[in-house]
């Protein structure tokens, strides 16, 4: 197969956009699409905050405490619906975590009455990940996302940045039509 002179480099060019904050969110072919996303870099954006936590270039940091609110970020409703391989991405890196503490990540499917855990990490050396949405998470209108750092000392702390970064979504889902009914065969005599 040919393309015209140019053609492949052009789509493969399309498909990254990048804000001027640095920001930069990899767009996959045409079936799919980002539906949700946010950088830390300006404040908490569409995410609301419980406990300790505080914004910057490097992210939402979220302070453990020993006799308080742990620090926690849940993202306002993200709709799901017509899409399917939701997937979700973001950077993060903890400080100062031991081997019971964590810094989770979650999602919601209930506008976050219940949550699932998409990881509990102590991983001290900066990293991006990325987790496949199961598909309950398909099809909805109140998926939320949720970081929180689980520890007991203000010296420890969980940072996400460039999340829920990116939300991928697939084929969208369409409706099939039923195929039209056929017409029993006329009695000939």
């Amino acid at each position: 197969m040919k393309f015209p002179r140019g053609t492949a480099l052009r789509r493969f060019v399309g498909a990254v956009a990048c804000a001027g904050s640095g920001l930069c969110a990899l767009v996959a072919p045409a079936h799919a699409a980002t539906i949700y996303q946010q950088s830390f870099a300006s404040g908490l954006g569409t995410f609301t905050s419980a406990g300790t936590v505080a914004t910057s270039t490097a992210g939402a940091k979220m302070t453990a405490a020993l006799l308080s609110t742990d620090g926690a970020i849940t993202s306002a409703a993200i709709s799901t619906v017509n899409y399917t391989n939701v997937t979700v991405s973001y950077d993060r890196v903890t400080v100062g975590l031991e081997s019971t503490e964590g810094g989770i990540a979650e999602f919601s499917v209930n506008g976050g009455t219940t949550y699932s855990q998409l990881e509990s990490t102590r991983d001290t050396a900066s990293a991006r990940v990325t987790f496949a949405l199961p598909n309950t998470a398909w099809g909805q209108t109140n998926v939320r996302l949720r970081f929180r750092v689980s520890a007991n000392s203000a010296t420890e702390t969980y940072t996400v940045n460039n999340c829920p970064s990116t939300a991928r979504a697939g084929a969208p889902i369409r409706a099939r039509r039923a195929p039209p009914a056929r017409r029993p065969p006329s009695a000939s005599s």
